[in-house]
Parts: structure tokens; C-alpha cells; sequence
């Protein structure tokens, strides 16, 4: 219901789907309020292979998003031909997200730096666990509305003013 021109090929090579008005390469176009498995665009690998979407700028970049089918069905989107090679983002079967992983330990992990610029509003942060840091937290200003803190490495500095370090106290 709602597809009209089911399939359509204008003068100049573009693909219609849906449209008999296409605006680019392939546009498709789907007039409906249908939700589930009967709408929108699917991939679909039924072999060994991974189910994938690539874009490339011919000779400079690619990236390819998708379903890792040797991963443990993992979605990921990696800076390579495949998801098996530099994934950047992978989200595993059970929601968990990796920043610069593939095998996310807690609900977010990331391998890596992060930076942050502006204010960090603990207000409304609340936890039902610990928070485990390998290296460093700093904020500058005041920290405020802490459940709980443990760092299994190194220190935690708030500002210039205080600084703990679990092995040696604070300074």
C-alpha cells in the first residue's frame, strides 16, 4: 500500500523505488505508518559472510557498517573493506558498547583517551555500581552527587586542588 510506481528507471539512469521521481543513483520511497520487518531497507546475508553497507569516497576513504557475522553478530561500524578490521563502534548482543573495542566489558567501554570540553553535570548521575577508571578523571570545578568512586589504577584529581592517589593518600 502507499509504493505507486513499484519500479522505476528515469532517461539518465536513475533507479525509483517507490518514486517515479528519483533523486539520486537509487532513491527509494515509502509512503506508509507500517513498522517491523515488512518496511524500510533490508540487507540481508544468508551465507557465512557479514550483512553490510559501504560508502566510499573512490580512493581516499571507506567505511562499512553492518552485522559481523563472525563476531558473534555484532554491529559495528569499522574505518576498512570489512568489520573485522579497525572497527570503531561495536554494539554486541547485549547493548553493550565499544569505543575502540570489539569485546565491550560494561554497558559503555572505551579503549582510548577521552576528551571533553565544557561542564560535566553530575546532577541526576546516579550508580548502581562502581565506575572503574585505568587511568585518569580530571574536572575542574565543583564535583558533586557521587554515589561511588573506585579506580583500580592510578589517581583521580579534582582540579588543582586535591588530588587522590590511591596508592599514596591525598595530596
Amino acid at each position: 500500500s502507499g509504493w505507486g510506481e513499484r519500479l522505476y528507471i528515469s532517461s539518465s539512469g536513475k533507479v525509483g523505488i517507490g518514486t517515479t521521481t528519483p533523486n539520486g543513483p537509487l532513491h527509494v520511497k515509502e509512503d506508509n505508518s507500517g513498522t517491523g520487518v515488512g518496511n524500510g531497507i533490508t540487507i540481508e546475508n544468508d551465507g557465512t559472510g557479514d550483512a553490510t553497507l559501504q560508502f566510499l569516497l573512490t580512493g581516499t576513504k571507506r567505511w562499512v557498517v553492518g552485522i559481523d557475522n563472525s563476531d558473534s553478530d555484532k554491529f559495528k561500524i569499522a574505518d576498512s573493506s570489512d568489520l573485522n578490521t579497525n572497527a570503531l563502534l561495536t554494539i554486541d548482543g547485549d547493548g553493550k558498547v565499544g569505543i575502540g573495542t570489539t569485546s565491550p566489558a560494561e554497558i559503555l567501554t572505551v579503549e582510548g583517551n577521552i576528551s571533553a570540553s565544557g561542564n560535566l553535570n553530575t546532577a541526576g548521575i546516579t550508580s548502581s555500581g562502581d565506575v572503574h577508571v585505568d587511568q585518569y578523571i580530571y574536572h575542574d570545578g565543583d564535583l558533586t552527587n557521587y554515589h561511588r568512586f573506585i579506580s583500580n589504577k592510578q589517581k583521580f584529581v579534582v582540579g588543582n586542588d586535591l588530588s587522590i592517589d590511591l596508592d599514596n593518600g591525598v595530596s
